[in-house]
């Protein structure tokens, strides 16, 4: 998992998908053919599964309600199902079925199966119609195919039924359900829900409603408390451990060897719960579930969420920022309040806000709140230009990528909260909590709640953040100041942008340091402070990143991803046969730079070079990436050297300023900028044994410059799709270190 954010979705909302063909009646008259929109209220979806055989037998009524008065004329209906779903009966109550067919789709290369579409011709359509269908098929699908090295989610999920467990989501499209153009209006997809499950031995089952049993009955029963747009199924051989948090029942759906950690994270859930409430308003369901899953996933579903299970350890990766604390916040931002998918998918912003950013700020860690500042612009200052899209297109087709939608969504929300004030800030977010819930909002109607809480114009704001691309590329210029003057003079560039900003400064008075805000809003600004007449020493430039930018090539923080974006990168191997992990990670940052034998990439180029023919003009003119003992190479150490490398080597193993790790277990991996050139990466991986390298497969998550790890003799691994075998998730993480550079000017 990366120790960034998590980079976890909302998977009923968190991507917005382009829906084929359109929901319509259409009323075929005599030499004419009219339509006549209708939406779906109502679904009663009934199901029985059977894990072993991959099967399911399901029976849902839809209650279809005409937008405008039918005709009661001859009508189509058309609803979609799973492809591999056979329909065994039809009936239609408030109309005559008249005839059906079924157009399957030309299924192509799409990673999830596209439905087939259920046609259904009627008649005497006056009012509210059902239409029931019973149904049944194997639902199952090759989950390892789509499990990607360094992707944390398997997007290729939709619909699948095994003893391992259980996914069926709305993209599945596991119970029918009629089909939507690209422009319906999203009010009309919203439906009320009741599921009812017949219960599978040792097996629990999770769906995205809220439970509602039934003494009379032995199944299991669920319904929505407000209309929802989709209906998700989640389950596996798993065990249930419940809690009640005031009005909120909590639930930890783990391994049955997991009593441990499902317990702390019922303790986390409440915690999460009394911090959010206060801020954002009440929780808008009646329990929040915790479900472990059976294939990489970090996905939000109304009242509940699902963690690949090698996060859900005695390790507590889960309470780390970002995980269930950004899941819980979706119920809210997502899966209470929906995205509008004619605008921007805005929800990932404020998850991403309050969960990976805001939630340091509640545990009073300051400096954690600083580090993932300080990652967003370093984020940003990767991107490529054609990249660096609106905020506000996220979910949009060609619209801004994940990246900018949770870093820079981030940033922009604490920037918003610091123009308005706290106090405003979570004000607007109780206002669209209070007023909103239950239906679709967009960008707009989030500006209208900060303007009203605020008391002022934010348009500019808006437009500047969240309409358009781009960001500024802060630069101090100048600085002036004469001993004896109450001034100094400070000229600052933003680049080739014109935004308007709230600089901070901070002026140093030896080891003393104030801090000022200065307001810019000009490709150049010379501002004038006020300051002490005596003792100013230096002037930085926003050294705690309140302000999100492109960072100078100099102060951007070096990490792998430096060295991986690299177009030349030269490899440098130890002589002799490579050991396994080492290569792993060379094949890693091959497939960076040049890609694949099926998709190369034609700008990219990689050169591997043993250490015992290496010279150091091969170490020029691009990045590198030197593995086990090649950065013992006496050019290799030259190159270090002149980039300021903390590490030295040395009999027993290896040193970081002056601490030695000899312990068979311990490697380190880290990044410096290339002496010859700072857009370039030199990054070193080297373990005292091979045993040191179990955590190889996930060394691109980590976010810092360097790394030292311990694996334990005593290791035992744990299993996840898509890792490489004997791959372990014990590795601990014993030193880390950022290597940072800020913009500065000496008096």
């Amino acid at each position: 998992m990366q120790q960034k954010p998590m980079v976890t979705t909302n998977r009923s909302r968190g991507r917005v998908r382009a829906a084929a063909g359109g929901l319509l009646v259409m009323l075929l008259g005599a030499g004419c053919t009219s339509t006549l929109p209708v939406r779906a209220v109502r679904y009663d979806v009934s199901v029985r599964l059977d894990p072993a055989a991959h099967s399911l037998e399901g029976t849902t009524t839809v209650a279809l309600a005409p937008v405008r008065a039918a005709t009661g004329g001859p009508a189509a209906v058309e609803l979609e199902l799973h492809p591999d779903l056979e329909i065994d009966r039809v009936e239609v109550t408030g109309a005559r079925l008249r005839s059906r067919s079924a157009d399957p789709a030309d299924q192509g290369e799409h990673p999830v199966p596209l439905p087939t579409r259920h046609r259904l011709i009627v008649d005497g359509v006056s009012g509210e119609m059902q239409v029931t269908m019973a149904y049944h098929g194997e639902l199952a699908q090759d989950v390892d195919a789509g499990e990607k090295e360094g992707q944390i989610h398997n997007f290729a999920m939709s619909a699948h039924i095994g003893p391992e467990g259980v996914y069926l989501e709305e993209s599945g499209r596991w119970y029918p359900r009629p089909a939507f153009d690209d422009d319906t209006d999203p009010a009309m997809k919203l439906a009320d829900y009741t599921l009812v499950v017949d219960p599978i031995e040792g097996f629990e089952m999770v769906a995205g409603l809220e439970r509602r049993p039934d003494p009379a009955d032995d199944r299991l029963h669920w319904s929505s408390p407000f209309p929802l747009d989709g209906l998700v199924l989640l389950g596996g051989p798993l065990q249930r451990w419940t809690r009640q948090h005031g009005d909120v029942t909590l639930h930890a759906v783990l391994n049955p060897a997991k009593e441990m950690v499902a317990r702390d994270i019922l303790d986390a859930s409440a915690e999460y719960l009394d911090k959010y409430q206060p801020l954002v308003g009440p929780y808008p369901f009646s329990e929040f579930t915790v479900l472990e899953a059976f294939f990489s996933s970090g996905f939000a579903f109304p009242t509940c969420t699902q963690i690949v299970g090698s996060q859900l350890t005695p390790r507590k990766q889960y309470r780390r920022h970002g995980y269930i604390d950004h899941e819980l916040l979706h119920n809210w931002w997502g899966n209470g309040i929906f995205v509008d998918p004619q605008d921007g998918n805005w929800c990932e912003a404020f998850a991403s806000y309050g969960g990976n950013y805001y939630g340091y700020v509640l545990e009073g860690d300051p400096e954690g709140a600083r580090k993932q500042r300080r990652n967003q612009s370093n984020f940003l200052s990767a991107v490529k230009p054609e990249d660096d899209k609106p905020l506000g297109t996220f979910g949009q087709e060609e619209g801004a990528g994940r990246g900018i939608a949770y870093s820079k969504g981030a940033a922009v929300l604490h920037m918003l909260e610091r123009r308005i004030g706290h106090d405003a800030f979570f004000a607007a977010l109780r206002r669209l909590t209070r007023e909103r819930m239950g239906s679709h909002i967009n960008w707009s109607h989030i500006q209208d709640a900060f303007e009203t809480e605020a008391g002022q114009d934010l348009d500019w704001f808006f437009k500047q953040w969240v309409r358009s691309g781009g960001a500024p590329r802060l630069e101090l210029l100048e600085a002036e100041w004469t001993p004896g003057s109450d001034e100094v003079v400070v000229t600052i560039s933003q680049g080739d942008t014109d935004f308007e900003l709230d600089v901070p400064l901070r002026l140093f008075y030896g080891r003393r340091a104030v801090e000022v805000v200065v307001a810019v809003d000009e490709p150049v600004d010379r501002v004038v402070l006020a300051c002490e007449p005596a003792g100013l020493t230096a002037v930085e430039l926003d050294p705690d990143y309140h302000v999100f930018r492109k960072l100078k090539l100099t102060e951007v923080m070096p990490t792998s991803a430096m060295t991986r974006r690299a177009k030349k990168l030269t490899i440098v191997v130890p002589a002799g046969e490579l050991a396994g992990p080492y290569q792993r990670v060379v094949d890693s940052f091959r497939k960076a730079v040049a890609g694949t034998e099926d998709k190369p990439k034609a700008d990219g180029e990689v050169a591997v070079v043993s250490a015992v023919e290496l010279n150091a003009e091969q170490l020029r003119g691009g990045s590198v990436l030197i593995v086990g003992d090649a950065a013992r190479h006496e050019a290799v150490s030259a190159l270090l050297v002149r980039a300021g490398c903390p590490v030295t080597w040395n009999d027993a193993g290896f040193a970081v300023q002056g601490s030695t790790y000899a312990a068979p277990g311990e490697a380190v991996f880290f990044t410096l900028h290339h002496p010859d050139d700072a857009a370039q990466g030199v990054t070193v991986y080297y373990g005292n044994s091979e045993a040191a390298l179990a955590n190889a497969g996930v060394l691109t998550f980590y976010p810092n410059s360097l790394l030292v790890f311990d694996t334990p003799p005593e290791d035992t691994a744990v299993p996840r799709h898509g890792m490489p075998a004997g791959h372990t998730f014990r590795t601990n993480v014993v030193r880390r270190m950022d290597f940072e550079s800020h913009d500065r000017i000496e008096l």
